[in-house]
């Protein structure tokens, strides 16, 4: 059974009769004008109970209640989030007291001095889909229900607002998944749910400023989301919201005022008392681990960072904007064969001197990925061929490498035959794959390969792939759902025509091209 906080809202009340207006405003202007004394209509008002349900748990209550400026919740299905998120948002709205938990009493609160009321604040509520709304909506409209029967408060239901009437106080929920969907208004609450489908850029470049005039607070609440997926996402890297919480889940207090800018919270779904423990251990048997991992137990990939294949990549170094290549660094194309995925990379060999533009730090003899070619659906050999002379138009190929060693010399055939040589790859065989991934590595852990941000497929591939697990939750050395990875394949045949040093290609003059 639902308990409930009850909060007392002291409202204007009007004065239904007119003519009984109509006489107090007579009489006023008669004794203001004939007797020079002015006459105030005392305010009147009436006092209204709202009840808004208690959180169920001790997750829930502890974020609901949460006062850090920034909050970060990562949880399994089923927790409580969205609920905990509409009582956070309802008793803002209507000038909780979060300390006191809207229990008067406490004389020694700074906040509302034993009131257990404090004044209203403007909440946004935001999730990329719209159920996820719908059900945000359902819980504030139902607590909320009764002032908003009786006029107190305007609901708006197309645009999905509630607003104190008189006042600029607003509770409103919509659907956002990047920067232009959030933008609008400025607020003092923000709950961004769903965080992890968002784009990463919705925090610094829309929701930080809309906080700003009132120095608000903001609760990202997010799930660990399966890599790989097929759920809708608008991130170009699945796991943003694992690393925001990995950033902040061990930040200090400030010195100073000794509260945590940051504070993160981590539940499971057997922490809501709702739920049937047994229920929850039979999923295990309908679900795979990993699903029962992120879904249930809310463990994302950071808790084993060598459990993804791209482990030894520093985004933050290797990720870089697009620069001129310079005409005369040797390029070299990688390709991945299949009727409507085949696919291309290509990479330029770092010299020196460095152009403009380019990161400082790249040593020679690196590799810089400028080129991703894949198109939708099945093309000819031709067709393939004459997109990727465009693409490197102006450089200089001097080797292109794809294919396995057993079963598509064929292929490669055909495309030397049109004008295009494709080579055998240098590390090839039927059990190649460990060696090819091993080169990789090699190469990452010393930032040798680099690539250009408008290039997205190989980045989202990066982010997305994983070793298979064994019974024990150890990585094997296979590749997790292998086959979708075409970029990849490309670069693992690539990627063995450098080791990391300037290699030994007789440059042409500039005039040759």
């Amino acid at each position: 059974m639902d308990e409930f906080i009850e909060v007392d809202i002291d409202v204007p009340r009007r004065i239904a009769i007119k003519f009984i207006m109509n006489l107090i405003v007579l009489v006023s202007l008669f004794l203001v004008i004939n007797c020079g004394v002015a006459v105030a209509v005392p305010q009147k008002t009436t006092r209204m109970r709202i009840k808004i349900r208690k959180p169920n748990s001790k997750i829930q209550a502890k974020f609901v209640w949460c006062t850090n400026l920034r909050q970060i919740i990562k949880a399994g299905r089923q927790l409580g989030k969205t609920v905990g998120a509409a009582i956070k948002a309802a008793s803002a709205f209507v000038g909780v007291c979060f300390d006191c938990k809207g229990v008067p009493g406490d004389t020694d609160c700074p906040h509302c001095h034993g009131t257990g009321k404090v004044a209203p604040q403007r909440v946004l509520y935001a999730a990329p889909t719209e159920a996820q709304v719908d059900k945000f909506w359902y819980e504030v409209t139902r607590a909320l229900a009764d002032p908003i029967s009786k006029k107190i408060y305007k609901l708006n239901k197309s645009k999905k607002e509630i607003t104190l009437k008189g006042t600029d106080i607003m509770l409103k929920a919509k659907t956002a998944y990047d920067p232009d969907s959030l933008r609008g208004g400025t607020w003092q609450g923000l709950i961004l749910e769903e965080y992890q489908l968002m784009k990463e850029n919705v925090w610094g470049e829309v929701a930080q400023p809309m906080l700003a005039r009132y120095h608000g607070w903001c609760v990202f609440i997010f799930t660990p989301p399966r890599l790989g997926s097929k759920q809708k996402s608008w991130a170009e890297d699945p796991r943003h919201a694992s690393k925001l919480f990995k950033k902040h889940v061990n930040d200090k207090p400030d010195p100073k005022t000794g509260v945590c800018r940051w504070l993160c919270f981590h539940g499971t779904s057997y922490e809501n008392p709702d739920l049937s423990k047994e229920a929850l251990d039979e999923m295990l048997e309908d679900m795979t681990q990993d699903a029962y991992r992120r879904e249930i137990m809310a463990q994302d990939d950071e808790i084993e960072t060598m459990w993804m294949v791209n482990h030894a990549w520093r985004e933050n170094i290797c990720y870089i904007n697009d620069f001129e290549i310079p005409k005369n660094w040797p390029v070299k194309t990688g390709h991945d064969f299949g009727p409507a995925n085949t696919c291309m990379l290509a990479s330029a060999e770092v010299r020196l001197p460095l152009p403009p533009g380019a990161p400082e730090y790249m040593p020679p003899g690196s590799m810089v990925i400028f080129v991703e070619d894949k198109p939708l659906g099945t093309q000819s050999n031709r067709q393939h061929v004459q997109s990727w002379e465009d693409k490197t138009e102006g450089y200089r190929v001097v080797k292109s490498v794809g294919g396995n060693k057993s079963g598509e010399d064929q292929i490669r055939q055909g495309f030397t035959d049109i004008g295009w040589p494709i080579y055998e790859p240098v590390i090839t065989g039927p059990n190649s794959q460990g060696p090819q991934i091993e080169h990789i590595t090699k190469l990452q852990e010393n930032n040798n390969i680099y690539l250009f941000k408008k290039n997205k497929g190989l980045f989202l591939e990066f982010a997305n792939m994983m070793f298979e697990l064994d019974d024990e939750n150890m990585p094997t050395k296979k590749i997790a759902n292998e086959s979708k990875y075409h970029y990849y394949a490309a670069l693992r045949y690539l990627a063995a025509e450098y080791d990391g040093t300037q290699g030994t290609f007789e440059l042409p003059e500039p005039e040759d091209y």
